[in-house]
């Protein structure tokens, strides 16, 4: 039976781990490199730091707030599930830490440490994550930005007399 329990567990992480992974992106997203990232806070809409804290305190918060719903969803269930597991290994050896019986069970350890692991795991890949999405979403949006910028400015060259000279710069990017 307990090797039963320890089989869906593994099976349970496996799947929420290729769940979350497997969410669909647009090609723009799927296409965009990250090497080199380097955050402007006027036109991007996500910060990284923000989402990475969010989702450092609620698993998956960080991913909703970059407007992955489900994807933030399934991290918070994964991450409580493990919890979950984790807590059901732990009342099952609380009769031997309590000392009520004199021998712990192999499958409530194993419950519990597994489950420890998963949660932590899960927490630490959520805020990983966020922090990746959050990024590759604001290049993606630089990416397709459309429209032009157009830059006016004062000139000045300073000389003496008939050399110096006044006016105004304009430029064009597209």
């Amino acid at each position: 039976m307990h090797r039963l329990l320890q089989i869906f567990f593994l099976f349970f992480l496996l799947h929420v781990a290729l769940k979350a992974q497997s969410q669909q992106r647009t090609d723009s997203l799927r296409k965009t490199p990250q090497n080199n990232y380097s955050y402007y806070s006027a036109p991007d809409r996500f910060s990284p730091a923000l989402a990475g804290v969010a989702s450092y305190f609620i698993p998956g918060l960080g991913q909703i707030y970059c407007g992955e719903t489900k994807r933030g969803i399934k991290f918070l269930f994964g991450t409580l599930g493990c919890a979950t597991i984790m807590g059901v290994g732990f009342f099952m050896e609380l009769p031997y830490l309590t000392g009520g019986y004199n021998e712990h069970t192999t499958l409530g350890t194993s419950m519990m440490l597994g489950g420890m692991l998963g949660t932590v795991g899960m927490m630490g890949w959520s805020v990983v994550d966020a922090i990746k999405l959050a990024k590759t979403k604001n290049l993606a949006a630089r990416n397709n930005m459309t429209g032009f910028l157009l830059d006016i400015s004062p000139y000045t060259s300073m000389g003496t007399g008939k050399d110096a000279h006044f006016g105004i710069t304009a430029s064009i990017s597209f």
